[in-house]
């Protein structure tokens, strides 16, 4: 699943409310949060699913790196990718290693997101939600609750 949207749409916020309720109604269940950008610059490793490895050791995982990657292959798995449009200018391999990534993982669930302006995205076979621009209501209605959720 790709989230499309404008700069400023809120789809960072809607894959972080997503990674959120996904680990509170599946604990058991592998699931990732990351931006794509930081995960190829943090992350030298040659594909995808070796960043992603190291990525979950590097958060304090003491499970072997061959039993991560076999967890990847598992039914349920989301990982969510966040700015793919922001990764392609520095990381130009990233739509070929997500598509090679779906093809060896096809259990994963994938979910992404980017502006528009993102060309390739129709290559890699995701399913679109594109979110519209807010009108003044729902500025108004966003942030009033956004600082409300702030002070809990």
């Amino acid at each position: 699943i790709i989230l499309l949207g404008e700069a400023g749409s809120g789809k960072t916020t809607n894959l972080k409310n997503f990674t959120k309720r996904k680990l509170d109604s599946e604990s058991e269940k592998l699931v990732l949060f990351t931006s794509l950008a930081k995960l190829y610059k943090d992350f030298n490793d040659d594909s995808l699913n070796e960043k992603l490895v190291s990525l979950i050791l590097s958060l304090g995982s003491k499970a072997e790196r061959r039993k991560i990657e076999g967890k990847l292959n598992v039914e349920e798995t989301t990982i969510f990718l966040d700015s793919i449009d922001e990764a392609i200018p520095n990381y130009p391999t990233v739509i070929n290693d997500i598509k090679n990534f779906s093809i060896k993982f096809p259990f994963v669930q994938i979910i992404t997101s980017s502006r528009f302006t993102i060309e390739d995205v129709s290559s890699l076979g995701f399913s679109q939600i594109s979110l519209l621009k807010f009108n003044r209501a729902q500025k108004s209605s966003f942030f009033n609750n956004w600082f409300v959720s702030l002070r809990c």
